[in-house]
């Protein structure tokens, strides 16, 4: 077949991921609605077709973070895995540490920096956008 295969989960692995092809886009978002539903300062996805990523386990779920926007993770664990939004309706965004390769997706950009924390440095090179090109904010 010979296209790019990812795969990653959950912390306690009740929960697995395959993703087939390259990426869309990686990209660190530093919005407050990431920082709540992560914990951390920032979030980094990297986007898939939907068509070529697999979920599987019984206990994935997804929690609609605001509307038609929804969040998905592990539900025994709490792992948080998952990202899909009206925004990109045929992409499913997967937090790059649930992937077993995260250091292979590092990021291309920085989005919703006009909500970074002061104490945040963003990567010398990378773009940096307030919002994110092209999406309804």
């Amino acid at each position: 077949m010979g296209e790019d295969m990812h795969k990653g989960g959950c912390q306690c692995g009740a929960v697995r991921i395959t993703t087939t092809g390259a990426p869309n886009w990686i990209a660190t978002c530093h919005c407050a609605d990431c920082r709540r539903a992560t914990g951390a300062a920032m979030a980094t996805y990297v986007g898939f077709n939907a068509d070529a990523a697999k979920i599987s386990g019984a206990s994935y779920t997804e929690f609609e973070s605001s509307a038609g926007t929804f969040r998905g993770f592990c539900k025994t664990c709490g792992a948080r895995l998952t990202y899909r939004s009206p925004n990109w309706e045929k992409e499913i965004h997967f937090h790059v540490g649930a992937l077993d390769d995260a250091d292979a997706f590092a990021p291309d950009g920085n989005v919703y920096t006009k909500e970074k924390l002061d104490w945040v440095q963003l990567e010398a090179g990378l773009p940096a956008f307030e919002s994110v090109p092209g999406a309804e904010d």
